[in-house]
């Protein structure tokens, strides 16, 4: 269970738990911090990570530091639709943005500018990633319910994945 304050999670030392960064983001802190987001709004299932989409972010933030900005344009240039069909994702919400600090500030950023898309629970899986300060955030909602073994993953043991 995600432990509920008014500040977001941390791991007893203040930094990053050993092995928990993935794609740029440290991810139990991440998913804990929007997971709790999504529970304060009304009890909202906790995100699933999406392994195509996080490989998708991950292409995408390559790009944007490749071209020296950033951009929502996928890094496949393929239309919406066609990919989430390849992912067996039945929606898409593709965000993206420069300047990341941390998965904290990354989290206050997608509350304060996307809330309706976080809290929105026909999103049930996630894809992140960042790379020298240019990040990306894929949602994606399934044809099938998916469950997190733990809403609030204190190591990288704890996240759940699906594909």
């Amino acid at each position: 269970v995600c432990p509920y304050s008014s500040t977001p999670y941390t791991p007893p030392d203040g930094s990053s738990a050993p092995g928990s960064v993935v794609n740029g983001v440290d991810l139990p802190r991440f998913l804990c911090s929007i997971n709790r987001e999504r529970q304060k709004a009304g009890g909202l299932n906790a995100f699933v990570v999406h392994t195509a989409l996080a490989n998708e972010a991950q292409e995408q933030v390559k790009v944007m530091k490749s071209i020296g900005h950033y951009t929502v344009d996928g890094p496949r240039n393929v239309d919406d639709e066609i990919y989430a069909q390849r992912v067996n994702v039945k929606q898409l919400y593709w965000m993206a943005g420069d300047r990341y600090r941390n998965s904290d500030s990354l989290v206050n950023v997608l509350m304060s500018t996307y809330s309706k898309i976080v809290l929105d629970p026909n999103y049930q899986v996630i894809g992140v990633a960042q790379l020298d300060g240019f990040w990306s955030v894929i949602f994606g909602g399934l044809y099938r319910n998916v469950s997190p073994g733990n809403t609030c993953p204190l190591t990288i043991d704890d996240v759940s994945y699906t594909s």
